[in-house]
């Protein structure tokens, strides 16, 4: 059992896996940012007095960033480690991708697969121009613009961009060597939508941001004010003392002071006057008695 280099890059051998790939990340994007937003919509913003607007969104802007941020990392984390694990354990692609199956003397041996320069043995992200070959005489009828075929339909996928399929003469041009009954009426991508992504966008470049095109958040300080139901409210108004108020100050303490004083005055001399005026108990002599 063998496959030839130039049958493993034929795009009718390798596209169905390919876009099967491509539909099974989307899915598993799509679950991801589903639960992380299960899990952030948990959680509680709490405040033990209210939290001024300005201040609260500039928190739940972070928050929402943070939340975005690990999304992104855990899932390329996820994602890097299986490709790693596939690559390091040397798996054999069930299309012959990576390593062809040669039988001799009634034994099998695995010979890596080359892709110009680059060997499967050495590689995982070796890559070739995926094309339509003839099958009896290897010669390349149809080269697919930005699509690439690899050691691994992973690795091949991520490096790959769909400008052919933004094409309609390119999608017609390839249906031409596809065997569909009947035909299938495909129509190309609309290049003309707003996108964040261009029509040469490698797929890993759209993955590094989940293929989320917009992040639609919406941050609402008065449900904010009205969950929280504050019972009072207080602020602080600060001004700056110029000439005007000092002097007013002054003269309010001089005006308060000489009021206090004029009342301690008037208490003195009352009791002055009242000790002066009070009447003094006349003391009588006490003679010694005298004895004869």
């Amino acid at each position: 059992m063998s496959t030839e280099p130039h049958l493993a890059a034929d795009f009718r051998s390798t596209s169905p896996s390919s876009f099967q790939a491509l539909s099974t990340l989307c899915g598993l994007i799509k679950t991801t940012i589903t639960d992380n937003l299960s899990q952030f919509y948990s959680n509680h913003y709490v405040s033990v007095y209210v939290t001024p607007s300005a201040l609260f969104q500039l928190q739940t802007q972070s928050l929402i960033e943070k939340f975005m941020g690990s999304t992104t990392r855990s899932f390329l984390l996820s994602l890097s480690m299986i490709r790693g694990s596939i690559h390091g354990d040397a798996l054999s692609s069930g299309l012959q991708t990576n390593y062809r199956q040669v039988v001799q003397n009634n034994n099998v041996f695995s010979i890596a697969q080359n892709y110009g320069n680059c060997s499967c043995a050495s590689s995982a992200t070796c890559i070739l121009q995926s094309a339509i070959y003839d099958y009896s005489s290897t010669v390349t009828l149809f080269n697919i613009p930005g699509f690439y075929t690899g050691c691994y339909v992973i690795e091949s996928l991520l490096q790959s961009d769909l400008r052919c399929f933004y094409n309609q003469t390119c999608i017609n041009q390839l249906q031409t060597y596809l065997s569909s009954s009947p035909p299938m009426n495909v129509k190309a991508l609309d290049s003309s939508l707003p996108s964040v992504y261009f029509e040469n966008s490698p797929i890993s470049e759209c993955l590094a941001s989940l293929m989320v095109e917009q992040w639609n958040i919406t941050l609402s300080y008065d449900m904010y004010y009205s969950q929280c139901q504050p019972m009072e409210c207080t602020y602080t108004v600060e001004t700056r003392n110029d000439a005007t108020h000092i002097a007013a100050m002054l003269i309010g303490v001089i005006g308060g002071s000489i009021a206090i004083l004029n009342i301690i005055a008037r208490l003195l001399v009352k009791v002055i006057q009242y000790c002066s005026q009070k009447p003094r108990t006349p003391v009588s002599p006490v003679m010694p008695p005298i004895h004869t």
